[in-house]
């Protein structure tokens, strides 16, 4: 666990904590929907420490940082893992659009310009 992920956890504690003294002051001298609502909003606090917790603790191989991938081998581009069959159809549907289009310069460039080696430039002449 990093020193960021323990001051967060530090932070969503000390928010849990304010927003729960606020409940019980509301509790004894206020309308008490208020305190409910206070109550309520005092448990987020602990959900996201519990998720912060969780983050560090993930299993081997499910890491969120992707390899680079060289502009031209769009195929081989990893997928995010635990992707759903319906998801898994349009990230390949994507994929074989993006082989079967043009250059890596006329998608960056807005179809503006491409490649010097890009089958589909056109050739001008210098008259």
């Amino acid at each position: 666990m990093t020193h960021t992920q323990r001051a967060r956890i530090a932070l969503h504690g000390t928010a849990t904590t304010c927003l729960a003294f606020v409940a019980v002051q509301y509790v004894l001298y206020g309308p008490w929907p208020i305190a409910v609502l206070f109550g309520l909003a005092s448990l987020a606090p602990i959900d996201a420490a519990v998720r912060e917790t969780e983050r560090t603790e993930r299993p081997a191989g499910t890491h969120t940082h992707a390899k680079p991938v060289r502009p031209g081998d769009r195929s081989k581009a990893p997928l995010p893992r635990r992707l759903h069959p319906a998801d898994t159809a349009s990230v390949d549907r994507t994929v074989t659009e993006l082989n079967t289009a043009c250059c890596e310069r006329w998608w960056t460039a807005l179809g503006t310009d491409h490649d010097p080696t890009c089958r589909n430039q056109q050739r001008r002449s210098a008259a």
